[in-house]
């Protein structure tokens, strides 16, 4: 299943193209009109307006664990020191692609500038404004990049009684 991928960056295009092959192999199905579009380091995925049900479905075994990973604490580039013990080798594999694709994207420095997480932290202005949006906001702790953009990032999806433990 070949997943339309449009993207500016022909790195990024070639880590999505072979993610996209690693899901396909093992079970990932999407909307055969779904297009991922990569425009100045900027990522969406694009569904045709008639569509309607799911639009991608993803085995358990290929959604990864990243609770437990070890990342080296550079302010601009992920760095995979440790994987989670948990993961799988293939899992492990989608995560060191998927952390060359946040670098070719240049996402790291893009949320310590940008991201409101972090603009909360560096500027009065913004934490009045983000306050009635998400209370509690300003009660984190402050966190090192990595740790923070993952955060942003990924959800705390647990398997249900019928599904594996991927």
């Amino acid at each position: 299943m070949q997943l339309a991928i449009a993207s500016d960056n022909p790195t990024a295009g070639a880590l999505l193209q072979g993610i996209a092959r690693i899901c396909a192999a093992h079970g990932a199905q999407w909307h055969p009109e779904l297009r991922v579009e990569v425009v100045d380091g900027s990522m969406r995925v694009l569904a045709p307006s008639h569509s309607t049900g799911p639009l991608i479905s993803i085995p358990t075994e290929l959604l990864v664990p990243i609770t437990a990973a070890q990342w080296a604490d550079t302010p601009d580039v992920l760095q995979l020191r440790e994987p989670p013990p948990a993961a799988t080798a293939l899992q492990v594999d989608l995560l060191e692609m998927q952390a060359q694709l946040y670098n070719a994207t240049a996402k790291l420095p893009w949320w310590a500038r940008r991201h409101p997480a972090r603009l909360v932290e560096e500027s009065a202005e913004v934490a009045a404004a983000m306050a009635p949006l998400k209370p509690g906001q300003l009660k984190q702790p402050t966190r090192e990049p990595v740790v923070g953009f993952l955060a942003t990032r990924s959800f705390h999806w647990k398997a249900g009684p019928s599904q594996g433990q991927g």
